[in-house]
């Protein structure tokens, strides 16, 4: 599989995103202190060997493969680590907020 091209702000902002499957429209939410690219490849690496934790995101993922699947920023962060931020909070809210199944456990 050829290198995604991350846009700018993905190489370089970090915070909330999702991975949203285009074809029936479920979304796994996630966040990031570091880079969007990084966090994102780091999935891609573990739904291409099979190993992703969220089992349901995996199987679609070996269903309708890579090109159902867009890469969404929801909400920008400062990079790096924020103390003044509650990034596990931020996120929560993102899922609280959902309207479409998400792949996420919700808690």
């Amino acid at each position: 599989m050829a290198r995604p091209k991350y846009s700018i702000e993905a190489r370089t902002q970090s915070g909330i995103y999702a991975i949203a499957n285009t074809v029936n429209g479920w979304m796994y939410i996630g966040q990031t202190a570091f880079k969007f690219s990084e966090r994102w490849s780091n999935h891609i690496v573990l739904l291409n060997k099979g190993t992703h934790p969220r089992f349901q995101l995996q199987a679609d993922w070996n269903i309708y493969g890579a090109s159902a699947f867009d890469f969404r920023i929801l909400e920008f962060r400062r990079l790096g680590l924020d103390p003044q931020m509650d990034y596990l909070a931020v996120e929560k809210k993102h899922i609280r907020a959902a309207l479409v199944p998400l792949y996420n456990h919700v808690s």
